[in-house]
């Protein structure tokens, strides 16, 4: 690893940090590198909440209300406590700087009138144009993100789109750090997996707007041509119970393996063959490539932004038309009789642990940092 730079005091400051998905492992692996980097890391959460995702113990956590915060009128109170709470323990830790966390918190952290040499990082972790935006946070973003040093993007596409739609804002593109396998998580025991089966895998929070429908109509259509294969679905969430209700009509119960949650999800990619995905919304896609640091190929929707910076097509993997069901299920028949192919792309795949690790993600990070300071006109380290 090359020469470290001097030890920076760096908050991030997200909502709730005990519910699940790519955002929060996103945090986790934050803390995990920057504490590795030699950083001191403050986590600024808006309630005490434990963290879903295990975090080191290093790890100093602030809390800014005495309760979640709340709905209604009620929420702009809630709001304006954690404004000042921000600058005050800003001022209180000597922090170099704060990252939020969603396009909410780097709303509030541009309002928090956080003491000078404070750097203000905000970051959005979706491709904003994929979801209808209420219109007093799209006028937030337009005018209050200017306030900000710099607002960070995972995907390059994002970072365009957002420096299309806050033309006064500094966007940039720092794609999602890969920590894998994740560290901190407790041994668990795994399902019995029959050795002798191969298996598509796909993974995720299971709502309706993942795509995990068109994973099973994919397989449904491959299924009766590829009798030694079945699909494993991790993850638990409101479409659960529809989901197995797709694959018992499809006459697949037997062969679409639901986990559940589990803490273990790098073992499942173990024990898989192809990683298969058709979310048609991505930031980014952090289970796309946790997959390919597994070794996996993958065949995925190309949605607007997102799997185009993770996934090269038909070298580490397959993109297909977004929406095309038939293709996709093309896709996985190609793959699954051509073990020389998947081999290849395996092997492809694996160069992701580079290009997302700490070696190659954390000077930009730094650099980041660095050139906000210079923005401001103020060096980024405060004096200790």
């Amino acid at each position: 690893m090359r020469e470290k730079d001097p030890s920076m005091r760096i908050g991030i400051f997200i909502d709730r940090v005990n519910v699940g998905g790519g955002q929060l492992r996103v945090v986790a692996n934050l803390c995990h590198a920057w504490i590795e980097y030699g950083w001191e890391v403050h986590l600024i959460t808006s309630a005490d909440d434990e963290c879903s995702y295990p975090i080191p113990s290093s790890v100093k956590r602030h809390t800014l209300l005495s309760h979640p915060r709340r709905k209604g009128l009620i929420r702009i109170w809630d709001n304006m406590v954690i404004t000042k709470n921000l600058r005050q323990i800003s001022q209180w830790a000597h922090l170099d700087g704060i990252l939020a966390i969603s396009a909410v918190e780097s709303v509030l952290l541009a309002l928090a009138r956080c003491p000078a040499g404070v750097v203000k990082i905000g970051s959005e972790h979706v491709y904003a144009r994929h979801y209808p935006m209420p219109l007093f946070l799209g006028l937030c973003r337009r005018f209050i993100y200017p306030m900000l040093d710099v607002v960070v993007c995972p995907a390059s596409q994002a970072a365009r789109a957002l420096g299309e739609d806050c033309p006064r804002a500094r966007a940039i593109n720092i794609p999602n750090l890969l920590v894998w396998p994740p560290q901190g998580q407790p041994a668990s025991q795994l399902p019995q997996l029959d050795s002798a089966r191969r298996r598509f895998i796909s993974c995720g929070r299971l709502v309706f707007d993942k795509g995990f429908e068109e994973v099973i109509q994919a397989f449904a259509r491959v299924a009766p041509t590829l009798p030694e294969w079945d699909l494993v679905i991790v993850g638990e969430g409101p479409a659960d119970e529809a989901l197995r209700a797709l694959a018992s009509s499809n006459g697949l119960a037997d062969r679409v393996i639901f986990t559940g949650h589990t803490d273990q999800v790098h073992r499942y990619y173990e024990a898989s063959d192809i990683f298969v995905y058709c979310s048609p919304k991505e930031g980014f896609g952090m289970v796309i490539a946790e997959a390919q640091a597994s070794g996996l190929p993958v065949i995925c929707f190309d949605c607007l932004a997102g799997p185009r910076d993770i996934i090269s097509d038909g070298e580490s993997g397959i993109l297909i038309p977004l929406g095309d069901v038939g293709a996709f299920a093309g896709a996985m028949r190609r793959l699954a009789n051509d073990q020389g192919l998947r081999q290849k792309m395996a092997g492809k795949a694996e160069e992701v642990s580079a290009k997302l690790g700490l070696q190659a993600v954390m000077p930009r990070w730094t650099e980041a940092f660095k050139a906000a300071g210079k923005r401001t006109g103020i060096p980024p380290t405060t004096p200790r």
